[in-house]
């Protein structure tokens, strides 16, 4: 192998480096495997952090209410896959099941600190132009199935990682998350301890603001509505209110939504929330309408005369629902 080596050169450096690592993996060289197989000679440094805070809790359908993985402050610090690493989960100093603890073992790759560009101009002939015009060039892509590695950062033997499930039955509010790791070197004397914060309560349900009478000749309704939760009701990637306009009588009819635009549907403006624990918003029925180009819009809904029934519900940040609010109304023929 020595022969080999001083046979490559400049270039072939690094290759040489990953072909050792491999080869050092293959024949189980690596952290001493002695008395610890992480080549120290302390207990785990462990890092926990909570799933859920106050700013963005964690509820029914989150899954864990912390997660953990060990430390690597230097390369002493990386695992083998024969070390004894294990795990103790409290929740409130309560035992508590921790998960299937995962690992991501062998060989350690360096990424260097500048990666290679790849220019690619569409033709020769317009590579000139393209310059010219500024055309950046696109990092060059990695081979199928290599891990990705950040620039100057190093891929180690380790490190162990796992979380803390929600149990069945667990308290809404707040909970202290505690997890200790022990390897071939002992147990952490300082094990670290979160608050996760855990919702499961529901908003209010929705307060209807204004609505059409509750008989009128009005074919066009239009209603505002508002709720209020005690953690969070309100992110930017969805809609809070979930509404429905149903005629009960003389023929019942198909319930029409505030989604995405098709047929008939309620149109939309909102929601405003003042607050991350406030919001309002306005609905009206429309029908769609198509324009140039292909584009869509809603054309204001005028209502048959009948009996209809209203409904609103709203939703938090962790999918709890609120019950729903009901508002009947009946549209009238109107006078001659």
């Amino acid at each position: 192998m020595l022969a080999i080596l001083s046979q490559v050169g400049a270039r072939g450096k690094r290759l040489s480096c990953v072909v050792l690592a491999a080869c050092m993996c293959v024949i189980g060289i690596g952290p001493s495997s002695a008395l610890a197989d992480d080549g120290n000679s302390v207990p785990p440094n462990l890092e926990l952090t909570a799933s859920g805070t106050n700013e963005a809790p964690v509820g029914l359908h989150g899954g864990s209410l912390a997660y953990y993985e060990t430390k690597e402050p230097d390369l002493s610090w990386g695992y083998t896959a024969n070390s004894n690493v294990t795990f103790t989960c409290l929740i409130d100093g309560q035992p508590a099941p921790c998960s299937k603890s995962y690992y991501d073992e062998c060989c350690r790759v360096v990424r260097p600190l500048t990666p290679r560009i790849l220019c690619r101009p569409r033709a020769k002939k317009h590579a000139a132009a393209s310059v010219k015009r500024g055309k950046p060039c696109r990092p060059r892509p990695r081979p199928i199935g290599e891990p990705y590695v950040p620039p100057g950062r190093t891929l180690g033997y380790g490190p162990y990682t796992g979380w803390v499930p929600i149990p069945e039955n667990l308290s809404h509010g707040e909970h202290m998350i505690t997890v200790i790791a022990s390897d071939e070197d002992g147990v952490d004397p300082t094990p670290p301890t979160v608050t996760a914060v855990y919702d499961i309560v529901a908003p209010n349900a929705p307060t209807i603001l204004s609505a059409p009478p509750r008989s009128s000749s009005d074919p066009t309704p239009r209603f505002k509505f508002t709720a209020t939760d005690e953690r969070k009701l309100y992110d930017t990637y969805n809609d809070p209110f979930s509404a429905s306009l149903r005629r009960l009588k003389p023929t019942p009819g198909k319930p029409v939504y505030n989604g995405s635009p098709g047929g008939d549907y309620l149109e939309w403006r909102g929601p405003f929330c003042p607050t991350l624990f406030r919001c309002t918003e306005v609905v009206w029925p429309v029908y769609s309408g198509y324009g140039e180009g292909g584009t869509s819009f809603g054309i204001r809904e005028h209502l048959v005369p009948g009996l209809y029934e209203f409904r609103v519900s709203v939703s938090d940040t962790v999918f709890n629902e609120s019950p729903s609010t009901r508002y009947r109304f009946r549209v009238t023929e109107p006078a001659p």
